[in-house]
């Protein structure tokens, strides 16, 4: 259980909301796969987590899953609290490719300009914010994407189970709760719209 969790998510939450969000949806994760508290946490819990991430996520998540815990453990340290050192979270780099995602700056300017431009109450501001933020909170493909079927996805599980393009293994990858509720708004009304048109 990481006890100083919720005071690192409010201090990622006075730079931006999305951050707060993304970070608490990663470090809930290795809550789940690491059960101890922070200053229980050795080498061999970081490589068993960065191993139970590469068996279901892609090299780009991975690489900003490690990234979020090494800067946790950075906030622990700064701020005197007994925990393994930082510079022991090893962070992979991935290579560039065609289908990297934007950085994260640039991933903030195109949600915030979705929210300044596009009216909230039309269909098509969530289809495009969905679009924009499974694409950026996943590094999925555009193909992987609209590939995605309603049986795939789990609601409960904040994600949905694809099948990468490169060599169809199937894994899960995993969305911010509020992307998730934005997936729950629009789903039941895609669904109206669908029987509507029948």
């Amino acid at each position: 259980m990481l006890k100083n969790k919720e005071s690192y998510l409010e201090h990622k939450r006075s730079y931006t909301q999305g951050a707060y969000k993304t970070y608490g949806l990663w470090l809930n994760k290795f809550e789940e796969v690491i059960t101890k508290g922070e200053s229980e946490v050795r080498v061999d819990d970081i490589s068993q987590y960065q191993r139970w991430l590469e068996a279901r996520h892609a090299g780009k998540s991975v690489e900003y899953a490690m990234t979020i815990l090494h800067n946790y453990f950075v906030f622990l340290k700064m701020n005197n609290i007994p925990c393994l050192h930082p510079d022991l979270i090893k962070r992979p780099k991935t290579r560039a490719n065609s289908h990297q995602a934007v950085p994260p700056e640039d991933y903030q300017k195109i949600l915030a300009f979705i929210e300044k431009t596009m009216p909230k109450n039309e269909l098509r501001y969530l289809q495009t914010q969905l679009i924009f933020r499974i694409l950026g909170e996943t590094g999925v493909r555009v193909s992987e994407l609209t590939s995605i079927t309603l049986d795939n996805i789990n609601l409960n599980k904040s994600g949905a189970l694809i099948e990468t393009k490169k060599n169809q293994n199937m894994r899960w990858i995993y969305w911010s709760s509020l992307t998730n509720e934005l997936l729950r708004k629009y789903l039941p009304i895609r669904e109206f719209m669908k029987r509507d048109t029948r």
